[in-house]
């Protein structure tokens, strides 16, 4: 039997001078000389409360709370299975938060709003491994500000243009 599945890919071009120095100087020789390096959040449209991965163009072992895979030229050890701790990997997952953070409006489910809850990373009190922890923790940041911004009374980025419902 061949399963198949639906997902959703966001994609950002992460232009490599727009990184910090200290990122840059921290990526490889290869990395430094690219004009920009792709990042991708592929989300399973059937997915609820799934573990995440992080693949540098192939799996690794590095897991995250965050629904999906987050594939980027992360900076690996040498059997290119973990995500390494440093500056360059830091500046990537703060473009993932806001990958992340960006393309909330278009997962929202009328039908089914909590649907964005079970794809957000845990507390990061509550994850595992520095990349999670960051990257939690940065993801908050987005939520709650996703969230003011629909209860503000901002057009939701939808094919109809219904606006969010206004506080009392």
């Amino acid at each position: 039997e061949d399963e198949q599945s639906v997902w959703t890919v966001f994609r950002r071009d992460v232009q490599v001078a727009g990184l910090p120095a200290e990122a840059r100087y921290d990526a490889d020789r290869k990395t430094r000389e690219r004009d920009t390096l792709p990042l991708l959040w592929a989300v399973p449209y059937e997915a609820r409360r799934a573990r995440g991965q992080f693949w540098a163009f192939f799996p690794t072992e590095t897991e995250t709370s965050l629904t999906g895979i987050l594939n980027a030229p992360w900076k690996t050890n040498a059997d290119r299975q973990n995500l390494l701790d440093g500056p360059f990997n830091r500046a990537l997952l703060q473009q993932v938060v806001e990958v992340v953070g960006e393309s909330l409006a278009a997962l929202y489910r009328n039908k089914d709003p909590g649907y964005l809850l079970d794809l957000l990373p845990a507390r990061s009190t509550d994850a595992a491994g520095w990349a999670e922890r960051s990257a939690a923790a940065a993801s908050a940041m987005s939520v709650n500000a996703f969230s003011a911004s629909a209860c503000s009374g901002a057009t939701a980025i939808r094919p109809s243009s219904r606006r969010a419902p206004q506080p009392a």
